[in-house]
């Protein structure tokens, strides 16, 4: 037989042979994770996505899901802590991850402990949260000594579109004169944070657009300063922002909208032990700058350790343009501040 025909008779044996299916030892536990990813694509902000997942008993005996704890408090799952896998059996369940309100790259992961495995198997859930006008990166990268560097924005539908501000001045962009060029679909920006020190560095760099359905792409700032020394509060209030922004929709003078703050329980050093239970009375949540009226419609327990705080916002006058003002939310066991970024057009 020449060579070339014995090649090709070997990758058709090898093609169709018949596949066994994967067995374990006898007495032996072992299950697989199908799939293991779920990757979501591209995902729209504060979307919720559904992963579809099978637990796989390869072995002659029953197996025991023994515990299943999610790395984010953005992962919920069905029930399967307790349940029996049958031998050669399978358990069907399914995980969900809530994609966050601002941009970037977002995963999740669910641990799953199976009596008698020595490690837990893992489920992975992840998306790129994507706006109508998508930034690469989707942050300002100030690590490293960094204060200064450029972002790309481009509009996902590829219809041209103005940026009005950038962090809190005027857009500086590379290669191209808003003075003498029509609007573009795409743009490159620069943004500047030298002479910032830990207390005047800011957690955003909100970008401002004249796109309606996309009034603002925040651009969370990565710094020594935002890192683990931003808000150093929550050790004594015994909470944090869920997420440490409230991003608005294009508002009007007058025009009253009902906006959400997420907050939960924080003690690292209790592991979860909930040392000042009231953490969560909240008392009111206010606009020291004056420029929006904010009331509270209401504090909504979620679990033992959340809150959703519902707030109907109305732009003065003097708020009209592009704004980012900090709301302080007030609870029994203290205040934070977390900014509200909006962009409010005239009656």
């Amino acid at each position: 037989m020449r060579p070339l025909a014995r090649i090709a008779s070997l990758l058709v044996a090898v093609l169709f042979a018949p596949v066994a299916l994967a067995q374990a030892p006898a007495g032996q536990v072992a299950v697989l994770l199908e799939p293991p990813v779920a990757d979501f694509g591209t995902i729209e902000p504060s979307s919720s996505h559904v992963g579809k997942f099978t637990l796989r008993n390869l072995g002659s005996v029953p197996a025991t899901v023994k515990a299943a704890v999610p790395t984010c408090k953005c992962t919920s799952f069905t029930d399967i802590v307790g349940k029996v896998i049958p031998a050669r059996g399978e358990l069907a369940f399914e995980a969900t991850l809530k994609a966050p309100a601002s941009p970037g790259e977002k995963d999740a992961k669910l641990q799953v402990v199976i009596d008698g495995m020595p490690r837990p198997l893992v489920v992975t859930l992840k998306g790129l949260v994507t706006l109508p006008v998508n930034a690469e990166p989707p942050y300002v990268d100030a690590l490293k000594d960094a204060v200064r560097g450029t972002v790309k924005l481009k509009s996902i539908d590829g219809k041209p579109f103005r940026i009005l501000k950038s962090g809190e001045a005027a857009p500086v962009f590379r290669g191209f004169d808003p003075a003498k060029d029509a609007p573009r679909a795409e743009y490159e920006i620069l943004w500047d944070l030298s002479g910032r020190g830990c207390d005047t560095m800011p957690l955003w760099w909100p970008v401002f657009t004249d796109r309606a359905d996309c009034p603002v792409v925040p651009l969370r700032v990565r710094d020594e300063c935002t890192g683990s020394k931003a808000d150093p509060g929550r050790f004594e209030r015994a909470w944090m922002f869920k997420e440490p922004l409230v991003q608005a929709p294009l508002l009007t003078v007058g025009v009253p909208v009902e906006l959400a703050i997420e907050i939960e329980h924080y003690n690292p050093q209790g592991r979860g032990r909930i040392d000042k239970p009231k953490f969560r009375d909240v008392q009111g949540v206010s606009d020291p700058s004056g420029l929006f009226a904010v009331e509270l419609v209401e504090a909504k327990p979620v679990g033992t350790e959340e809150s959703v705080i519902r707030i109907r916002v109305t732009p003065g006058p003097a708020a009209a343009g592009e704004r980012s003002v900090p709301l302080v939310v007030t609870t029994a066991t203290g205040t934070g501040q977390v900014p509200l970024v909006a962009r409010v057009v005239g009656p």
